[in-house]
């Protein structure tokens, strides 16, 4: 399981950017990823000053014991 990543983005668009770029490092990572994967991908656009990205995260679906479901993201990156 990846640590937690430290934020400090002032807006929740920066602290998106700030996620995002930090799972993305992550993957480039053999030690964190040593299966190669690719589930987040950012495109930066100079012209427009656009940043385009796009993911796919694995995850689990259970139920509580209210029987209300719980999507819990699972982890496929490891530490550092």
């Amino acid at each position: 399981m990846a640590s937690p990543l430290t934020i400090s983005g002032g807006t929740a668009e920066q602290q998106l950017l700030e996620v995002l770029a930090g799972v993305n490092a992550l993957e480039k990572s053999a030690n964190a990823n040593p299966d190669n994967a690719n589930r987040v991908n950012l495109s930066f656009n100079d012209d427009t000053s656009t940043i385009t990205f796009s993911g796919t995260l694995p995850f689990s679906l259970s139920v509580d014991s209210t029987g209300k479901p719980v999507i819990s993201a699972e982890s496929y990156l490891g530490d550092v």
